[in-house]
């Protein structure tokens, strides 16, 4: 019937719906098609919003699109899809114009923000910027449109206008609505600008989170680090539990250590798995933690074959290094330090990082020459204002029969304390007195 009256829109529109009924959509999608362009019925058009994605036609689609748009102009959502629409199809210009029509007839703020994201894909960072900005001229952002404005921000260098951006969000304090870019955004700007109460107060969001990751925990740590360097551990040793992230637990081991809380330290060696000690165990960074955790549990044996074993995996990493030798130093073992310094002694002098446990090591070897001409004495005037470096000085001045000056440099040391405890706004370097023959330029001593 169709066929011989194409332009009886009865016979056409039952056509369609008997294709839609019998399993047919493309055919019913090319007259419904018909039907719209012809007289425009609401069903035609929604027949045609409805079989046009299964069917990937997103030329008919556009169209029934743009129609719908024209019918309701105040529909952000349709004006979205039209814009996805024209990207999927190529043209991204194509959907530009039509909402730059729309606007202005119209004039409604939301087709700014719909264009100002289209610019930005578009890679037209100037004029997204300008679209954005007409936008807040009388609205606010929301979070998310808050990261697209900044990351423009950004993109021209201006990371203060940026956090300024992410601040003025109109839902910023609702986690659930602003999302883990929008607070990881945040965090990093403030980060770089150097304000890391802004930028820890962010990162705590993220990780409150479900969509947080490992570098999270780290970059949080790294702001605590200077100032709370246990809330560092804690967060590091959640990031640990929460993604096993390596990284992650060697840091907190290392500021556990560096607390002297071996308790925290061992209840997070109790969280690895036999696999995990395996693998950490290739790790010479990972063995000299569980070494110091082992010494001040009394466990020198096992330290001591810690350290062996990071030794014969890292012999050049200076770390391992000093903490072998001050197990050694502390542990009296004198043979064994004796063999260690005959081997590396020559390598390691050239290092200043080495030069404090060196000395140490000549000390406890009964070598208080070499302990003050090679390590020690060279660097007096570094440590001027080191109470216990010189307080260790003297001790060794002692020990090489230099017992005068080690008395001298004591008593001016005990009466220099004594005055910064009495006047403690009063800074001064100790009046070290001279004490006979100058050994390194340095007060004579």
């Amino acid at each position: 019937a169709v066929r011989q009256a194409p332009d009886n829109l009865a016979w056409r529109e039952r056509l369609a719906r008997v294709s839609e009924w019998t399993g047919r959509p493309a055919l019913a999608l090319t007259h419904w098609l018909y039907l719209a362009r012809a007289n425009g019925s609401d069903e035609a058009w929604q027949a045609i919003l409805r079989l046009s994605p299964g069917l990937f036609d997103d030329n008919a689609l556009l169209i029934a699109l743009e129609h719908q748009l024209r019918q309701q102009p105040a529909n952000p959502a349709l004006a979205v899809e039209l814009v996805a629409t024209f990207e999927r199809l190529g043209d991204p210009r194509g959907a530009m114009r039509v909402l730059e029509q729309l606007y202005r007839q119209r004039k409604q703020p939301e087709l700014l923000a719909v264009m100002a994201e289209l610019a930005g894909r578009m890679g037209e960072d100037k004029t997204a910027l300008e679209l954005w900005q007409s936008f807040m001229t009388a609205n606010s952002l929301t979070a998310a449109q808050a990261v697209h404005v900044a990351t423009l921000y950004l993109i021209r260098g201006e990371q203060a206008s940026a956090l300024a951006i992410l601040e003025s969000a109109d839902d910023a304090e609702e986690s659930d609505t602003a999302g883990t870019a929008y607070w990881r955004l945040r965090g990093d700007i403030a980060a770089r600008l150097g304000d890391d109460k802004k930028a820890t107060a962010a990162y705590r969001h993220v990780l409150a989170g479900q969509e947080a990751v490992a570098g999270d925990h780290e970059n949080l740590a790294r702001l605590l680090l200077d100032e709370y360097p246990l809330e560092a551990a804690r967060v590091s040793s959640d990031g640990w539990l929460r993604f096993r992230s390596s990284n992650l637990l060697l840091q907190a081991l290392s500021l556990y250590a560096t607390a002297g809380r071996w308790q925290d330290m061992g209840k997070l060696m109790s969280t690895l798995s036999a696999e995990e000690s395996a693998q950490l165990r290739q790790q010479a960074s990972f063995l000299r933690l569980s070494a110091q955790y082992r010494m001040a549990i009394g466990q020198r044996s096992l330290a001591l074959a810690d350290l062996d074993a990071a030794f014969a995996l890292s012999a050049d990493n200076a770390d391992v290094q000093q903490a072998l030798l001050w197990l050694l130093v502390e542990s009296g073992e004198g043979k064994r330090l004796r063999n260690v310094m005959a081997a590396h002694e020559r390598d390691w002098q050239p290092d200043p990082a080495m030069h404090d446990v060196l000395a140490a090591a000549n000390l406890a070897l009964s070598i208080p020459d070499v302990a003050l001409r090679r390590y020690l004495t060279p660097r007096l005037a570094a440590h001027r204002d080191d109470f216990l470096w010189l307080m260790n000085y003297a001790d060794a001045l002692e020990q090489n029969q230099e017992l005068d000056r080690a008395w001298r440099l004591r008593k001016q040391l005990l009466l220099d304390e004594k005055m910064r405890e009495r006047k403690p706004d009063h800074q001064t370097a100790p009046a070290i007195p001279d004490a006979g023959p100058p050994a390194s330029g340095y007060g004579g001593l």
